[in-house]
């Protein structure tokens, strides 16, 4: 650590501070701040003094409880709205529509009998 590390550590001891960084999950690509010219070391260089009584606003902590992906607020969103839809319209059952009715069948019927007492 250099001198303006130093001091700035110092600089937060006294004021109660505590120094942080984000501890949220990140590409690798945005974790470093700075690389080297031979693009082998890396650093972060930002970072920050909060209170120590924000601290755990800083944190993920109040995340993990939560699951925050948005693909399960729509789960349940959906699941929400298909539970209450069934519970005051009722579940609908498919009704299928007879394909041939029963004056079609007579008229086959009829039409069946007149060929065979044609060729008959």
């Amino acid at each position: 650590m250099n001198k303006n590390g130093e001091r700035f550590t110092d600089l937060c001891a006294l004021n109660q501070l505590v120094i942080g960084s984000s501890t949220f999950m990140h590409k690798q690509i945005h974790k470093a701040t700075w690389r080297s010219p031979d693009c082998i070391t890396e650093n972060q260089i930002d970072h920050i003094c909060i209170s120590q009584k924000f601290r755990r606003l800083w944190s993920d902590e109040l995340f993990k409880e939560e699951d925050t992906d948005i693909e399960d607020q729509w789960q349940q969103t959906k699941k929400g709205w298909l539970d209450t839809c069934e519970e005051v319209l009722g579940k609908n059952k498919p009704q299928h529509k007879e394909w041939i009715s029963f004056s079609t069948l007579q008229k086959l019927e009829a039409r069946k009998q007149k060929k065979a007492s044609a060729s008959g």
